[in-house]
């Protein structure tokens, strides 16, 4: 089997999926990016990078390396953007995947260019049940037989099932005080994580915080190296221990992260299930989220979550979550099995496979 993948290859997720869907399938796999990745070429997966040129010239470029690709048995496009949509009509099977922000965050003339590839595709999967019932509302149920709930594992979550250091070890590996209170804030660079407004909020309370606290600030991936600055600039002005992450982490490295973390903010203006939330609330974080955001799923299965109406609410949230912090941590204890099973690669690798097949 041949398959074509489109999208960011910088991504994790999109890293993780072409390797577990390789050794799933044997298919040889080329990913098609407009982000030089993390993906590790090898004899069954090569890699094509569209370089960062005009607009113009990188939908010319687009066309051209597609029509040189050729015929493949499979065209799976990760993220609908506009660069997806040139996709030709050359392939016996395609399958699109709804991220979440390329459909919650289009508007109705990007939704309607997008209709040509929906059309075209013969499976569209989304994370969540209620993106799904979103889309297929706002399409009229025109697509509703090509529908499908496909989850990512995360690699991260099995190194946290394997990791034998302690929490304390974990804060110490990273390079910060092993009596720190730590809160990780986002899990990527993208200024849809609100990073500007959970520090204004942080900064109304800060006299109300504990003095060991540190905040970490993910930016590994996503970031424009303008917004790093504005952000590292904030924080300097906060007056708070932090750290901000710029350089890839690794499985084993995001595991470390997550177990080292106390409290995750995790208040992005949209999203479908975030994979990093999970992982921290496998490693018995408390997670303070938006309740805007589609966690329903969570919800029906008793997940606690901290849930918050608007971003600026996080800093007094945060004030009471760390002055109940045990206590809040304990309630998701019965829930970690009903987490992994729910983002382990060994469960959702199947239903990947079947819209290959």
């Amino acid at each position: 089997m041949k398959a074509l993948v489109i999208g960011n290859s910088n991504s994790v997720y999109t890293r993780d999926f072409v390797e577990h869907m390789q050794k799933a399938t044997n298919a040889e796999i080329d990913v098609l990016s407009w982000i030089k990745g993390q993906l590790i070429p090898n004899e069954k997966v090569r890699e094509f990078v569209i370089p960062a040129v005009s607009k113009l010239e990188r939908f010319g470029l687009y066309k051209r390396t597609l029509k040189q690709l050729g015929e493949y048995d499979v065209c799976h496009v990760h993220f609908v953007n506009p660069v997806s949509l040139l996709i030709p009509e050359l392939y016996k099977k395609v399958i699109v995947s709804v991220w979440g922000g390329d459909f919650n965050r289009a508007d109705s003339e990007m939704r309607g260019k997008q209709k040509r590839l929906y059309k075209m595709a013969d499976k569209i999967t989304f994370a969540n049940q209620e993106t799904l019932d979103g889309f297929n509302a706002y399409y009229h149920f025109e697509f509703s037989s090509k529908l499908a709930i496909c989850r990512f594992g995360l690699s991260a979550l099995e190194e946290l099932t394997k990791l034998t250091r302690s929490k304390i070890e974990c804060k110490e590996k990273i390079g910060i005080p092993f009596n720190s209170l730590v809160v990780t804030c986002g899990y990527n660079g993208s200024p849809i994580h609100q990073h500007r407004e959970i520090i204004e909020s942080i900064s109304k309370v800060s006299h109300r915080l504990p003095r060991n606290l540190f905040l970490i600030f993910p930016m590994t991936y996503g970031a424009k190296s303008e917004y790093v600055q504005e952000i590292k600039t904030k924080l300097n002005r906060l007056g708070i221990k932090h750290l901000i992450l710029e350089k890839f982490m690794s499985p084993e490295e995001s595991a470390i992260l997550r177990k080292a973390s106390d409290v995750m903010i995790q208040v992005q203006t949209t999203d479908v299930l975030s994979g990093s939330m999970l992982e921290h609330l496998y490693a018995e974080n408390v997670v303070i989220t938006g309740d805007w955001l589609p966690y329903k799923i969570l919800d029906d299965n008793h997940v606690y979550l901290e849930k918050i109406s608007s971003v600026h609410q996080v800093g007094e949230r945060l004030v009471l979550v760390l002055d109940r912090l045990r206590e809040i941590s304990a309630l998701n204890e019965t829930r970690k099995e009903f987490i992994y099973s729910l983002a382990n690669w060994g469960t959702n690798i199947g239903s990947w496979v079947r819209l290959w097949s």
